[in-house]
């Protein structure tokens, strides 16, 4: 397969913000930045890897935080959700990327911005699974990323019994 039938409408096709876009064809992972082919592999977790490590050092002018939220009493129609005033958090900030990254390994819609906040309990049986199917990969900073993000789930859940719903923001 010559190198211009792979990047054949990938110059703006499928792009994020970061230029990044993906292609799976014939088994293989083909990673793009800005049309430019940047590597080949043989599975995901390799072109997730390779795809972050591309953007890690750039300037991020926008992230989110992971917070716990519940109906906010104040609304008679339930519609806005709030969250404990006294609320710690204790997972780092991240870049709207990694938020979706992180949702979208855990078999959540990675679209928090359009999507909103999930039902914590949701969220505990998605890492949950996550965790339980990749016991052997402990190692893994993705396994990891997951599990400190499990352990802040369940934090929530015990020292603010108030929150239904978590998500990032």
């Amino acid at each position: 397969m010559k190198i211009n039938e792979i990047t054949k409408g990938n110059s703006d096709r499928g792009m994020n913000k970061y230029g990044l876009a993906a292609r799976n064809k014939d088994g293989k992972f083909y990673s793009y930045k800005h049309g430019k082919l940047t590597g080949t592999f043989d599975n995901m977790s390799d072109l997730q890897k390779h795809q972050h490590n591309l953007i890690k050092d750039e300037s991020i002018e926008e992230g989110a935080d992971f917070y716990g939220y519940y109906k906010d009493p104040k609304d008679p129609e339930g519609k806005t959700m709030t969250y404990p005033n006294d609320m710690e958090f204790k997972t780092p900030h991240r870049s709207n990327a990694n938020a979706r990254m992180l949702l979208s390994r855990i078999g959540l819609d990675p679209d928090f911005e359009n999507t909103g906040s999930t039902p914590i309990d949701d969220f505990l049986k998605a890492t949950d699974k996550y965790l339980r199917m990749n016991v052997s990969d402990k190692d893994n900073p993705y396994y990891d990323e997951v599990e400190m993000y499990d352990m802040e789930a369940k934090r929530f859940k015990k020292e603010y019994p108030q929150i239904t719903h978590v998500g990032f923001n």
